[in-house]
């Protein structure tokens, strides 16, 4: 897994995460934005990240995890956030996105964009609805907050061709430091975990 992550300049604190826990044969991968940024950004992102991590490892059902966090979050300011769940044995995986984190898999024949819910995770409530998606052994994930700016067409093009560390350092190039940023990137060949 490649990963850049990184807070506005002139900030001291980030208030994007990511985490990864592997359990069984199950990945999770989840992308969190806190709402703005700066410390208050940072606080609610902390929340979250706490929150996942424990249920986490209490309960493997997306469903109870991202409901426990959004109850978390309830008189938070809020964050965007997408949640993954890969399983390996299957080569599927389950996703669920509310707000500006752009989530896709990569493969040799194109992008799949992941649908996203607008608005605010946590801050107001919105109906869970897990998406279903196959993937290959040649497959990344990526996963980046808006602080990456646009993902345009040129570079969408070049990402078909590149390593999970080239993805993410194409995309590093690009954050101009106006906000906080987090890239996650990994090649989900199930034989590698």
């Amino acid at each position: 897994m490649d990963t850049f992550i990184n807070h506005k300049i002139g900030e001291t604190y980030c208030g994007d995460r990511f985490l990864t826990v592997h359990k069984n044969d199950n990945t999770f991968y989840v992308v969190i934005d806190g709402i703005g940024h700066g410390q208050k950004a940072s606080y609610v992102a902390d929340i979250a990240y706490h929150s996942i991590s424990r249920e986490i490892n209490l309960d493997s059902s997306l469903t109870k995890i991202i409901t426990v966090c959004e109850s978390d979050l309830a008189n938070t300011r809020g964050i965007a956030v997408c949640f993954v769940k890969v399983n390996h044995s299957t080569g599927t995986l389950e996703y669920y996105g509310v707000g500006n984190i752009e989530s896709m898999l990569i493969n040799v024949n194109g992008l799949i964009n992941f649908k996203q819910t607008p608005g605010f995770f946590g801050a107001k409530k919105h109906p869970i609805n897990l998406s279903l998606l196959n993937f290959t052994d040649d497959a990344h994930l990526l996963m980046c907050s808006d602080g990456v700016g646009e993902i345009t067409g040129q570079i969408r093009q070049q990402l078909s061709n590149l390593n999970s560390r080239h993805i993410v350092h194409l995309l590093t190039k690009q954050w101009q430091g106006q906000d906080d940023v987090c890239i996650l990137c990994e090649k989900l060949n199930h034989e590698l975990h």
